[in-house]
């Protein structure tokens, strides 16, 4: 069974997921803190972080490379109006914008226009 590592710190969001994954045979562990990611990180095997971008603890980032290095693959979900109002929302709390791959997952969902 995939393992997968949810951090999301919108209730509604965590539990949608959770099922969804969970429905599809997939074992979740769901967290809202980063420092709780990052320790589960350390002493669990991933197949797959699914990561909402900013929590109220910081940005995900950081999380997210330890992650890469370690060969696992990863997933950036944000939520607002525009890809653009997010990227600057994002650069302002953490003097980063939003990498390529999350233009490239939001570009996958129907029904969506984007600049």
């Amino acid at each position: 069974m995939k393992h997968v590592l949810l951090f999301e710190d919108e209730h509604d969001i965590a539990m949608g997921l959770l099922d969804t994954l969970g429905d599809h045979g997939y074992y979740v562990s769901v967290t809202v803190k980063l420092n709780d990611a990052r320790q589960m990180l350390e002493r669990t095997e991933f197949d797959l972080i699914i990561a909402n971008i900013l929590l109220p603890d910081g940005a995900a980032f950081e999380v997210m490379e330890m992650a890469k290095k370690r060969g696992i693959r990863t997933f950036f979900m944000t939520g607002g109006s525009s890809r653009s109002s997010r990227s600057h929302s994002a650069a302002g709390k953490t003097g980063r914008r939003l990498p390529p791959e999350a233009a490239l997952a939001e570009a996958a969902l129907p029904g969506r226009r984007h600049p």
